[in-house]
């Protein structure tokens, strides 16, 4: 009864760092699932969104980081958007798209105010570009054509 007791125990000990790691961890090394409804977005295809939404200035390209405070992938790649946005936002005009306006206060304070936030409701504009997760970026020309659509690297974030 006692040998019972003390593998009951450590199987529930070693079935709850498993689960802490999975949530944690693992989970976060799989590939996103591709939603049903996805529709792919090519390069060089023109995006069309609204003007309320998004600026239609063509002066510039944009550059659409997809962006949620609760992705812990998007947390991790916060520090390298923020660089390129330092870099390059000479060159081209910034923007986070997060999808709910619950994540504003969230949002600006994580970016410090140093890009304009857009909330894309019904996620429209995630949609024109063909995002379907986040941390991905959309860098459209500034005639409007998508020219990259994707991670920021080979894994996941």
């Amino acid at each position: 009864m006692r040998i019972a007791g003390v593998v009951f125990i450590l199987v529930t000990v070693l079935s709850a760092i498993v689960s802490i790691f999975w949530y944690q961890e693992i989970q976060y090394l799989l590939p996103t699932p591709v939603p049903k409804e996805y529709r792919v977005v090519l390069p060089n295809q023109v995006i069309k969104f609204d003007s309320a939404l998004l600026p239609q200035e063509y002066a510039k390209p944009k550059l659409l980081h997809f962006f949620s405070p609760d992705c812990p992938c998007s947390r991790f790649n916060l520090k390298h958007f923020l660089s390129l946005n330092k870099k390059y936002g000479n060159l081209a005009d910034f923007y986070v798209v997060i999808a709910k306006r619950e994540d504003v206060t969230s949002a600006e304070y994580m970016i410090e105010k140093a890009v304009p936030i857009i909330v894309d409701k019904n996620e429209r504009l995630a949609k024109a570009c063909g995002v379907y997760s986040t941390p991905q970026a959309a860098l459209i020309q500034s005639n409007n054509k998508l020219y990259f659509r994707g991670n920021y690297n080979r894994s996941r974030f």
